[in-house]
């Protein structure tokens, strides 16, 4: 189990939950923390329930275990991103996925689906970068995609006609 050596428990800062479990508390009641007003702003607390870290680690071990491949790009998130922290609303998600549920999340309409901008560029295979730009240059969303071609390439085909 991470966490337990042969030895005995690691000590608290090496805890691989430690650094997830500081974030939490930090996000939520630190008023300087650059994420505060997407968390402790909004509302959001920490449950009861994980107030002392060694209560944290003994509920995330027996009632959510780890993943099988549990390393540092897991992350706990929110399964409902406007609840709380609670037992009942948290899950592991890679450090990829868990940035695409919240409302910060840039999302794109195409096809009557609203989806994660980055869910939609590894469909179609567009770097984000270049998603955001066309974006912000006003394309459309098929445009965006590259499903069809964009303001520049329209008039170059005009001409060529």
């Amino acid at each position: 189990m991470p966490g337990r050596s042969p030895t005995g428990p690691v000590p608290v800062r090496e805890h691989p939950l430690y650094r997830r479990w500081c974030f939490m508390r930090q996000v939520c009641y630190n008023t300087n923390h650059a994420d505060y007003d997407a968390y402790g702003a909004r509302g959001i607390q920490i449950g009861p329930e994980f107030n002392e870290f060694w209560d944290f680690v003994d509920l995330i071990e027996t009632e959510l275990g780890y993943p099988n491949d549990f390393d540092y790009r897991w992350k706990l998130s929110r399964i409902d991103q406007h609840g709380d922290y609670t037992m009942h609303n948290i899950k592991w998600d890679q450090a990829a996925q868990v940035g695409r549920r919240t409302d910060r999340a840039f999302k794109l309409r195409y096809k009557n689906r609203t989806r994660p901008l980055r869910d939609w560029c590894e469909e179609y295979s567009i770097n984000i970068h270049t998603a955001l730009g066309r974006i912000e240059r006003g394309w459309a969303p098929k445009q965006v995609l590259g499903l069809t071609p964009g303001p520049r390439e329209q008039q170059l085909a005009k001409k060529r006609q």
